[in-house]
């Protein structure tokens, strides 16, 4: 799109006519907004892959004879898990 006006601004100079300005400022400006709305979008998808990933559930159990604090996601049917009273982290991040 920069490419397309900068094209456009050079081929209205080569033929003689004047830019119009008016024009000009409302493209350049929706590209400007354009790009911050992407770059906005982008980072926030970033920190909501972040926040999901930081809360999930976890769980502490037993895995090769050794107490794990893991995503409890992994867990498997029959596992041994540890909750005791006032452990309140067990089931947070």
């Amino acid at each position: 799109m920069e490419a397309a006006t900068i094209l456009a601004i050079a081929l209205e100079n080569a033929i003689g006519k004047s830019l119009d300005w008016k024009d000009f400022v409302g493209i350049f400006t929706l590209l400007i907004k354009i790009k911050i709305n992407f770059i906005e979008e982008y980072n926030v998808d970033k920190v909501v892959a972040t926040v999901m990933t930081s809360l999930a559930p976890k769980a502490k159990f037993l895995r090769d004879q050794k107490w794990i604090k893991e995503v409890a996601s992994i867990l498997i049917s029959n596992g041994i898990i540890a909750v005791k009273q006032g452990d309140a982290d067990v089931f947070s991040s």
